[in-house]
């Protein structure tokens, strides 16, 4: 949650140390890749390649992200004007530098 909104982090954080709290057993896995999903649990494989299965009643995946396909972008260059990418298909962000990003754009024209 390093890269998270504050607010948001603690909100995530508070929840997870209440269900703690209530005897529910929550861990928090960084650098693992889930490789299959199977009857007897989640199957991981650890930053050191190390592979185990999970038992779990419940997963939630935080996964990373990915810039977006920018090929429409490419397609409209020469069919308008004027075509200015932002958000994603330039750059992976939060929707806010996006929206920042379309402020400045809109200034500059």
């Amino acid at each position: 949650m390093s890269d998270m909104f504050w607010v948001n982090a603690l909100d995530i954080k508070r929840r997870f140390d209440g269900l703690e709290s209530d005897k529910i057993d929550v861990k928090v896995l960084t650098s693992t890749e889930v490789v299959e999903i199977t009857d007897d649990g989640l199957v991981v494989v650890d930053k050191t390649g190390k592979r185990s299965t999970l038992k779990a009643d419940a997963t939630v995946l935080a996964v990373g992200m990915k810039p977006s396909d920018h090929s429409l972008a490419e397609a409209l260059k020469d069919k308008v004007p004027e075509v200015y990418p932002i958000g994603d298909c330039v750059k992976v962000g939060k929707v806010i530098d996006a929206i920042w990003a379309g402020f400045r754009t809109a200034r500059l024209i």
